[in-house]
C-alpha cells in the first residue's frame, strides 16, 4: 500500500507542481516502484506462505479493467461540465450512459451462465471497450451532447462485460479451497487499478491544462493547476473568445486521456487472447461446509447447556 500510494503521490505532482526530472518527483517514484518489485520478490520467494495467490498473476484484466472504469466515472463528468457547462446535477444525469456497466454486468453473467464459456464475452467486451475508447478520441468541445453520450454507452457495455467476468478465467483454473484468497487479491487489484485510473487522469488533463490554458485563465487561480476544478462553473460566465479557448483546452486534456484508455483496452484485450477457455468449477469448498456444521453442533450444545446451568 506505501509502494503504491508513493507512486500515485509521483504521478499527481509530475508535470503540475514540480518537473519530472525534480527530485519530488523521482523520489517517490522509484521508491514506489522498487516497493512493489521488492514485495513481488518477497512474496515469490523469501515467503513460505505468501499472501498473494501467483497462479493469478498472469491476469492483468482487472487492475486494466477497474483503472479504464474509474478514470471514465470522473472525466466524463468534467468534459460535461467544462466543455458543455452542465450543471453537477445534469452532468451525473448525461454520465448515466456510461453507467450502462451496471445492466451489462448483469447480462454478462446471464450469458457466462448460459454458454457456460467466458473467453468469446470477454473478448466482446474489451473490443467494445477499445472502439468506444477510440471514438471518444474524436469527441470535441463542439460535439453534439447526445453523440458523445451515444459513444460512452459503447465503452460502458464492454466495461461491465469485463468488470463482471472477469473472475471466471481467475477462479476456474484454481483449487476451491483458495478461492477466498483470491477474491481477496481481486479486490486489490482492482483498488490498486482505481488508483492508476484517478492518477493517470489528473496527470493527463492537468499537464495539457498547463499549457493550453489562457493566462487570463490561469491567473484567475490562486494556487496553480490543481484549483481548475473549482473555477469550471465560471466558464460559462467567461466572455465568448476566452470561453472557447479554455472548452477547447479541456476537450484536448480529455482527448488525449482517452487515447491512453484506448490503449489500456488494447493491451487488455492482447491478454485476454493469451486466456485458456478452462470448465467452470461448480463445486463448492466442503471444509466450509464441514467447519459450519461442527460450529453449528458446538453452539447447539451450548444452548442445551445453557437452561441446566441456570437452573442451578
Amino acid at each position: 500500500m506505501g509502494a503504491s500510494a508513493a507512486i500515485a503521490i509521483a504521478l499527481a505532482w509530475g508535470g503540475v507542481q514540480f518537473s519530472w526530472g525534480s527530485a519530488n518527483v523521482l523520489v517517490p517514484l522509484i521508491l514506489g516502484v522498487a516497493g512493489l518489485v521488492f514485495f513481488i520478490i518477497f512474496e515469490k520467494v523469501l515467503t513460505r506462505e505468501p499472501i498473494v495467490c501467483y497462479k493469478y498473476s498472469k491476469y492483468i484484466q482487472s487492475v486494466l479493467s477497474a483503472t479504464i472504469a474509474l478514470a471514465g466515472t470522473y472525466f466524463i463528468p468534467v468534459y460535461y461540465q467544462a466543455c458543455k457547462g452542465a450543471s453537477p446535477i445534469l452532468s451525473g444525469v448525461e454520465t448515466l450512459g456510461f453507467a450502462v456497466i451496471a445492466p451489462s454486468a448483469v447480462v454478462g453473467g446471464i450469458i457466462v451462465k448460459k454458454a457456460q464459456k467466458y473467453r468469446p464475452c470477454l473478448w466482446i467486451g474489451w473490443s467494445l471497450m477499445v472502439i468506444g475508447s477510440g471514438l471518444m478520441t474524436t469527441v470535441k468541445a463542439t460535439t453534439p451532447t447526445g453523440h458523445v453520450i451515444g459513444l460512452t454507452v459503447i465503452t460502458g457495455f464492454g466495461l461491465g462485460w469485463v468488470y463482471a467476468l472477469v473472475q471466471f478465467p481467475i477462479q476456474a483454473p484454481l483449487p476451491v479451497g483458495i478461492n477466498a484468497q483470491c477474491m481477496a487479491l481481486l479486490a486489490f487489484t482492482r483498488a490498486f487499478g482505481s488508483i492508476w485510473g484517478v492518477s493517470i487522469g489528473n496527470t493527463v488533463l492537468q499537464n495539457i491544462l498547463l499549457h493550453q490554458l489562457p493566462q487570463e485563465f490561469i491567473g484567475k487561480m490562486t494556487t496553480g493547476i490543481p484549483i481548475v476544478y473549482a473555477l469550471i462553473p465560471t466558464i460559462s460566465s467567461l466572455p465568448p473568445i476566452l470561453r472557447e479557448q479554455v472548452r477547447m483546452a479541456f476537450a484536448d486534456g480529455l482527448q488525449l486521456l482517452w487515447k491512453i484508455l484506448a490503449g489500456i483496452s488494447a493491451l487488455g484485450f492482447v491478454s485476454s487472447l493469451l486466456m485458456l477457455e478452462l470448465p467452470m468449477i461448480g463445486v463448492v469448498d466442503e471444509k466450509w461446509a464441514m467447519q459450519d456444521g461442527t460450529q453449528k453442533d458446538s453452539e447447539d450444545k451450548e444452548s442445551a447447556v445453557s437452561p441446566s446451568i441456570s437452573k442451578v
